[in-house]
Order: structure tokens, then sequence, then C-alpha cells
């Protein structure tokens, strides 16, 4: 009899010690929430840009990117812009990159909100004039993946680069824009990789 109870004993203890060990596998098994950037065009629709601005920032940033749908309506103010951008993203939106693309003169459309993750790019001011031609759609197209690029840098919290080949370098005009590489130099790439990590944002090894 006694035997029997130390065995049955056993046999509760072992149980309850398996429940919890897969209970912690269970517990300790769940990925952690991959994060990306997100990316709205504001203003006029122009997919076939949206995809290439997106397809090269996923492959040079080496993180997810999504593409949110074009919003129309804009804020006049550039606080409350921010703020109704910020609420498009979701979990796995670790920031946002608003692209601009609006006739009208839109002096805010420019810099970047850390507290509310987001950055706005003017891309209107970036279009060749007149936009004409595979050469002025190349040129416009390699602008826009610059500062696309520069903005992911500084919203994560880089510095303007002062070597001009690099992306993050802050261009006074449209030749220096152009010289400029539509890539992070060395020494910064390993920089934003850092930040872009800090902010729980997932970069491929």
């Amino acid at each position: 009899m006694k035997n029997t109870s130390t065995i049955a004993l056993l046999v509760v203890v072992v149980a309850l010690a398996f429940t919890r060990t897969v209970a912690a596998a269970e517990t300790g098994s769940k990925p952690a929430a991959s994060k990306g950037v997100a990316v709205v065009f504001v203003g006029l629709d122009d997919k076939a840009l949206a995809d290439q601005v997106v397809a090269f920032m996923a492959t040079n940033l080496r993180c997810p990117v999504r593409q949110l749908p074009t919003i129309t309506q804009i804020e006049k103010d550039p606080g409350k812009e921010a703020e109704a951008l910020s609420k498009r993203m979701e979990v796995q939106d670790g920031m946002l990159i608003a692209l601009f693309n609006v006739p009208e003169k839109v002096s805010f459309a420019g810099g970047t909100f850390q507290t509310k993750n987001v950055a706005m790019v003017n891309i209107r001011h970036l279009r060749p004039e007149p936009l004409d031609g595979e050469l002025a759609q190349q040129t416009y197209l390699w602008r826009v993946e610059k500062e696309s690029m520069r903005a992911v840098a500084l919203l994560a919290g880089a510095q303007d680069c002062p070597f001009p080949r690099c992306a993050i370098f802050a261009a006074k005009n449209d030749p220096e824009l152009d010289r400029k590489a539509r890539n992070f130099c060395p020494p910064c790439y390993g920089k934003v990789e850092s930040l872009l990590k800090a902010r729980g944002i997932t970069v491929a090894e």
C-alpha cells in the first residue's frame, strides 16, 4: 500500500512538472511582433512610383516595408497632420514615412515628428520640370528614393552626414541631390541599422 501511494504521488509530481514545462515553453515560444516601416502617399496617387519606392526601401533597409492606401485629405497644421498620420499606423509599424504629392504649395510637408514616429517628405518639390521623357522620370524616382531613405534615417535618430555621396547628406540644391547616392555610406548604414533595431524594427542580417 505504501509503495502504491508513493508511485501515485510521483506520477502527480511528474504530471505537474510536465504541465508547467509545456506552459513555459508555449509562453516563451511566441516570437516578438515583427515591426517595419509604413509608407503612405498623401495627395495624388502614383501607384507606379509608390511601388518602386517601397520595393527599393525594403531591399536596401532590409526590413519590412508596407504601403498604406493613398490619403487625399490634408490637415493645414503640421502637428495635426502628424497626429492624423500616426493614427494610421498599426502594431507592426515602427515608423511612418509620408510622401506628399500635392500640386498646391504645402510649406510644412517636410520634417520629422519623433513623438509621433512620423516623417514627411514633399516629393512634389523633387519633380524635374517638365516631367517628360525617360531621363526625367528616372531622375524623379531616384530623388524620391534618396529623400525617403534620408527620412527613415533622420526619424530613426541619425544626424545629417557630411559625406556628399551619402543618402543622409542634406542636399541644398538639385545638382547636390542628383550627385548623392540612393543609399547610406557604410558608417551611416551601421548607425541606422542599430537605430532601427532599437525601435524594434526587424532588420535582416
